[in-house]
């Protein structure tokens, strides 16, 4: 698992780490794109994925049965923080437990089929702001996302600017 800040190369940090597993690569690309912005770090991300060999899918949703033969895989997923928004803010309103066993069950799954799997969150604090209810429980649901993933992961890797800090 690779945490880190925005634009911390935790990205990169994360490509690296897969590919030094000399295995056949899926990029699982789970920002959905809502404007100028978001196409345009979209367009980096590919760039920055050329000719390293990976085979992106972009899934919005739950990934899992979106992919298939992992067997001898390694599965670059970028970015929970995304997962965790395209599920909470689908339209449809369902309780924070729901999408916290949901994605945590399906990355589970993943983990289960693939041969290894590299996992890219942020790490979101609340740095004493006051936010919205709905941004307070997507903080929530990510917080609790992150735990259960970093406590289930082999390795965590925490990247601050570009510097890459082994925490387990």
């Amino acid at each position: 698992m690779v945490i880190g800040g925005a634009s911390s190369g935790k990205s990169s940090y994360a490509e690296e780490l897969a590919s030094s597993f000399h295995l056949p690569l899926l990029y699982v690309a789970t920002l959905k794109p809502y404007g100028k912005e978001d196409y345009k770090r979209i367009e980096n991300h590919r760039m920055s994925r050329e000719g390293k060999g990976f085979t992106t899918y972009e899934l919005y949703g739950l990934i899992n049965d979106e992919l298939n033969d992992l067997d001898d895989k390694v599965v670059l997923i970028e970015c929970m923080s995304n997962i965790v928004a395209n599920n909470l803010f689908s339209g449809i309103k369902r309780e924070k437990s729901y999408y916290i066993d949901a994605i945590i069950n399906d990355i589970m799954n993943i983990t289960k089929r693939a041969k290894e799997v590299v996992l890219v969150t942020n790490d979101i604090s609340r740095e004493g702001i006051e936010y919205s209810s709905d941004t307070e429980d997507y903080i929530e649901i990510l917080s609790e996302i992150n735990n259960k993933l970093a406590e289930f992961s082999s390795s965590l890797v925490e990247v601050v600017c570009g510097i890459d800090i082994r925490i387990k």
